[in-house]
């Protein structure tokens, strides 16, 4: 919800894991969370400056962060598995 989004103290300063941030947060407090498909295409010009090694790290952050709070632990992970 909005009021979510403006009331969480964000700690991302990355970029993409902020997405991965506000999933987990909102997770942990209980409100519904759902998947929206998307559709990437690939760069048509210039280079990237994605640093897949810069990254992950901070991902894993917001990854693990779950896993210690959830009340379920480590099988949170097995909740919903990938088809």
């Amino acid at each position: 919800t909005t009021s979510f989004v403006h009331g969480v103290n964000i700690e991302s300063d990355g970029g993409f894991e902020v997405t991965m941030e506000l999933t987990v947060k909102a997770y942990l407090a209980g409100l519904p969370v759902a998947e929206v498909p998307a559709t990437w295409r690939d760069r048509t010009a210039g280079v990237s400056k994605f640093n897949f090694r810069q990254w992950l790290p901070k991902y894993l952050r917001w990854y693990f962060y779950c896993l210690v709070r959830s009340p379920f632990g480590l099988k949170i992970a097995r909740r919903n598995p990938v088809h």
